[in-house]
């Protein structure tokens, strides 16, 4: 986890998520994945498997207690369904 410095007493006394929320990533395809753009070390890590990476920031995960998987809604895709961690 990096840069947990980032937040005020203030606000982590009102916050309802895990400490570790900003570690949550969004998978689009098999081959990109949105994450925290404050995460470096994990963006780094993805990279270096051949990931494309988006890096984001999403101001509140904190405080709502949801990262990005957890406020995506499901799209609308063509094609087949494929499983992809089979």
């Amino acid at each position: 986890m990096e840069n947990t410095g980032r937040y005020d007493a203030d606000y982590l006394s009102k916050c309802i998520g895990s400490d570790w929320i900003d570690m949550n990533a969004f998978s689009i395809n098999p081959n990109t994945v949105v994450v925290d753009r404050d995460q470096t070390a994990l963006i780094k890590l993805l990279e270096k498997q051949g990931l494309d990476v988006i890096p984001i920031k999403l101001r509140h995960s904190k405080m709502m207690g949801g990262g990005f998987h957890c406020v995506t809604l499901d799209i609308r895709r063509t094609g087949t369904l494929e499983r992809y961690f089979d």
